[in-house]
């Protein structure tokens, strides 16, 4: 099961705003009529029941939505970019590379802009004014947003049932659910988390199955490491202990410690304690000596079951049942932010001087275009004025620039004059 990966995600650059004038016969005023760019497309999750893992990415780690088409003459603006929509399980957390969470999508058909696309590029038209009838500049469109994300599933259930490998989970969780899931009297039948709808009257919860928990697991022991996370989803935890164990407190007390050791707060959970096989003679047999020796050490009740006959199980249902109303009853509203606000690039001048060279970065000025002669002195002018505007030449002046000074900023480079 692929419940963790990276994905890098881009939305679709901004198409570029277009440099054009009306040249039609009979129409002495033609003009500008550049038109603008089209806004790139942006990359949404959207949590599905649908799906349950993150297998689809396997080999799509690149995700990029369509870019903006550039604009055209005759005022005509390009189309935007399409925006893609990847389907994420239910239950699917979105962080950066710096650990920061971007999003949490825990309800069906909740949807994270992960992506944004660029902002378009102005065309010239945008840039004609009653003094400047003739604009050559136009603009870039911005670059989509690129960023390296870990996508990571965490099941969200009512439930989580856990112990060591064979303790019988999955045979339990077939008998009070409809899962489909496999059983077999050899350890790590079960190699991923598995949900399973159990019917209690006209209601119903959700238990989920984590992989069998040996010493070590929070350290890489096993194969129930990979899947511990599942468990901080759920309300309840159920531990099955085998009743054939040697010792079922000790069995108890190594998963309880696994579970503390990957989150301290899974051990605040609160949990019930069954112990399985009572089918078999030799656990009915000592089932008196067991139950008082793990409820002195845990100071919970425990109950006895066969996840195989059925015996004590609707019982055991009954019981998590009734706490999980309780909770219901005594929960309270939570208010939670399901799209994280991304700050926007930085619109700050920066002046770097090497000798008698300056280098400008300012990104609002680096997406002016030109025309193809930028010796026109009018494109010059024009593009002083607009970087004059942005606060460029007062950062270039404070910088110490001088006549016949090199500048150079994005693609071009001239002499200050």
């Amino acid at each position: 099961m692929l419940d963790r990966v990276k994905v890098n995600i881009a939305g679709g650059d901004g198409g570029n705003g277009s440099i054009s004038f009306r040249r039609e016969k009979f129409v002495p005023r033609g003009g500008p009529d550049g038109g603008n760019g089209g806004i790139g497309g942006s990359v949404y999750a959207v949590a599905t029941g649908n799906v349950t893992t993150l297998e689809w990415f396997r080999q799509r780690r690149h995700i990029k939505a369509e870019r903006g088409q550039h604009g055209r003459a005759k005022n005509q603006s390009g189309a935007g970019g399409k925006d893609v929509y990847i389907d994420v399980p239910v239950g699917t957390l979105v962080y950066d590379m710096d650990g920061k969470q971007l999003g949490d999508l825990v309800e069906e058909g909740e949807v994270l802009k992960v992506a944004a696309g660029g902002v378009p590029g102005k065309g010239n038209r945008e840039f004609a004014t009653p003094t400047n009838r003739i604009p050559l500049l136009a603009e870039h469109g911005e670059h989509g947003e690129r960023l390296d994300v870990i996508l990571e599933v965490k099941l969200i259930a009512d439930v989580g049932i856990v112990g060591k490998p064979n303790a019988g989970k999955s045979t339990l969780l077939a008998h009070i659910s409809r899962a489909k899931v496999e059983a077999a009297p050899y350890p790590f039948t079960t190699k991923e988390p598995v949900l399973g709808v159990v019917l209690v009257g006209y209601d119903a919860f959700v238990a989920v199955e984590i992989p069998g928990l040996l010493e070590g697991a929070h350290e890489g022991v096993g194969l129930g490491h990979d899947f511990l996370r599942h468990i901080e989803r759920t309300r309840v935890v159920l531990h099955l202990v085998d009743g054939m164990e040697e010792d079922p407190v000790e069995a108890l007390r190594q998963v309880r410690y696994e579970m503390e050791e990957f989150n301290p707060d899974l051990a605040k959970k609160p949990y019930y304690i069954a112990i399985n096989k009572l089918d078999i003679p030799e656990v009915r047999e000592r089932q008196l000596e067991v139950k008082q020796a793990m409820q002195a050490a845990s100071g919970r009740p425990v109950t006895f079951i066969s996840a195989a006959s059925g015996e004590g199980v609707e019982a055991l249902v009954k019981a998590l049942y009734g706490h999980l109303s309780e909770l219901n009853q005594n929960q309270k509203p939570v208010q939670r932010t399901v799209l994280a606000k991304k700050e926007r690039k930085s619109q700050d001048v920066e002046v770097v001087r090497r000798g008698e060279t300056f280098m400008v970065s300012a990104p609002a000025a680096e997406r002016l275009l030109t025309l193809p002669n930028f010796e026109d002195w009018r494109a010059r002018l024009q593009l002083q004025s607009e970087l004059a505007k942005m606060g460029v030449l007062e950062a270039l002046e404070g910088a110490g620039i001088k006549i016949g000074d090199t500048v150079i900023l994005a693609s071009y480079e001239f002499e200050w004059e």
